[in-house]
């Protein structure tokens, strides 16, 4: 939904380029994140400074290793499995192995470090918002102290049809966010 709030700032340009805006596992806000989520939540917010200052701006990026995963659980198809299960979904029952392959082929894709800060961010806020750049870069950006609450008015003012999808065992997102 951040993505798509982003194109609605630019109306002119939305109404050009967009007719459809499908959202898988979107959201705005993270009720009830699994501990997976919470840990790597943690885990990035301890090593966000760490990150910034050696340039890291993408976590799991592609790479000249993408190809080994598919081709991995080829052999190891139980192992992956289990791995997918804390990534990706807490249903246990038995995975088509042909469609794992394909899927792990383009997972993971990499993220922007600022991407997930934002979404820690929305989840410590409880607020669908702008992200918080600290207090006096807001100050600058958004001329108040705190990031701006994001109004999903004009998304629906855009007229793009919005289709937003979630698993019913989505770890990142549940039905209710």
């Amino acid at each position: 939904m951040a993505m798509f709030y982003g194109l609605s700032t630019d109306m002119a340009y939305l109404s050009k380029t967009l007719n459809l805006y499908v959202g898988l596992s979107p959201h705005t806000v993270f009720t009830k994140p699994s501990a997976l989520i919470k840990l790597q939540a943690q885990i990035l917010q301890l090593t966000y400074p760490v990150l910034k200052q050696f340039k890291i701006f993408t976590v799991l990026a592609p790479s000249s290793f993408d190809h080994l995963i598919p081709y991995a659980c080829g052999y190891m198809p139980g192992l992956c499995q289990f791995v997918l299960h804390f990534l990706v979904t807490s249903d246990t029952s038995p995975i088509n192995y042909d469609a794992l392959r394909i899927f792990l082929g383009h997972y993971p894709s990499g993220s922007g470090i600022n991407c997930l800060i934002h979404y820690i961010q929305m989840h410590t806020a409880n607020k669908f918002q702008e992200f918080d750049h600290g207090t006096s870069k807001n100050l600058k950006l958004y001329n108040s102290s705190t990031p701006p609450i994001i109004d999903t008015k004009n998304m629906i003012k855009s007229k793009v049809p919005i289709a937003l999808y979630v698993g019913k065992d989505d770890m990142m997102v549940n039905i209710a966010d």
